[in-house]
């Protein structure tokens, strides 16, 4: 049922997007992160119900992953759908060569997929949010001397 998305999918991505969020934030930064080509097709995965964004990023020269906008269909939420979204984002992603994910997110939400605090790392997002929030999942692909500044791709704002 997850799968990576295909042009087929845009507009009924953009509809799960603009449901779940009460502005219109979300939606186009997934149609802008798609027209820079700074999304990672193989991990923009979509459910019947929910799609997952995943774009480059950065840590200073060290190329990362950037998880979210995460979007699942009203009717649908608290199923489980995020959950296996996400899991099957990281699943796949342990197959590259991107050092890490990072997100800004819940703080008792992501640490059950292995996320934690960027700090604990070494690794201070952009964003002027409270820290337990900023958090990371390292990759097969991660070192120790991955640390410094998270940079998201230049979609967001």
């Amino acid at each position: 049922m997850i799968r990576p998305e295909t042009p087929d999918d845009y507009a009924r991505i953009r509809a799960i997007h603009a449901g779940a969020f009460p502005q219109p934030l979300e939606a186009q930064l997934v149609e802008d992160l798609r027209a820079a080509g700074d999304h990672v097709p193989e991990l923009c995965l979509v459910h019947p119900h929910g799609h997952v964004m995943t774009s480059k990023a950065r840590v200073d020269d060290h190329p990362a992953l950037a998880l979210g906008p995460i979007a699942v269909d009203t009717t649908y939420q608290r199923q489980g759908i995020g959950s296996e979204l996400i899991r099957a984002v990281i699943e796949r992603a342990q197959h590259t060569d991107y050092t890490l994910i990072g997100l800004l997110g819940h703080p008792t939400y992501y640490p059950r997929f292995g996320f934690r605090p960027g700090a604990e790392l070494g690794i201070e997002s952009t964003y002027d949010a409270p820290s337990e929030a900023w958090m990371v999942l390292p990759l097969p692909a991660y070192t120790d001397d991955v640390r410094g500044t998270f940079h998201y791709a230049p979609a967001f704002p």
